[in-house]
């Protein structure tokens, strides 16, 4: 929904939007609205001739990310550098800029990121980028260590955990 002088305006599948349940809403760097929907979607609200309505595509995840595995605490940003990033049960997907939201549907991932690489757990839930453009990565992990910092500046991963006050 949208609040407008007239009231509330509401969008969905049939304003393009890729799916009506609704996981994140977010502005890029050039004003740009971005919705997160189910079934891996990004949808950008763009003006048309015809009104605002939502071009929507579904991320080019390999075939074991399912629709199944999709869950509203999911997370998918776009970074500070365009940069597309998707935490799924299989890991952390890192996808490069694209120019057009519809090449997402296409362009293959540039880093997988799990478990061996760093990551306290394969199921990634939040995401969240700092000043720095660090990314903070949220997962289920039975373990002690339940935050991780991926740092920009180097490429490594930092586990956080009780033992540093969380």
């Amino acid at each position: 929904m949208r609040m407008s002088r007239g009231g509330f305006m509401t969008y969905t599948e049939s304003d393009g939007l890729g799916d009506n349940r609704t996981g994140a809403i977010f502005e890029d760097q050039a004003g740009e609205l971005y919705v997160i929907t189910a079934r891996w979607q990004v949808n950008r609200l763009e003006r048309r001739p015809e009104g605002m309505r939502f071009t929507s595509v579904r991320l080019n995840l390999p075939p074991q990310i399912t629709d199944a595995m999709w869950r509203i605490n999911r997370q998918i940003i776009q970074d500070h550098a365009g940069e597309w990033w998707v935490g799924t049960t299989e890991g952390l997907y890192r996808f490069p800029k694209v120019e057009r939201i519809e090449q997402l549907g296409r362009v293959q991932p540039k880093a997988v990121y799990t478990a061996r690489d760093g990551l306290v757990s394969d199921d990634v839930t939040h995401l969240f980028e700092d000043s720095r453009g660090d990314l903070w990565i949220g997962t289920f992990a039975p373990a002690r260590e339940i935050l991780t910092r991926w740092e920009r500046a180097t490429g490594g991963f930092q586990r956080y955990s009780d033992g540093d006050g969380l």
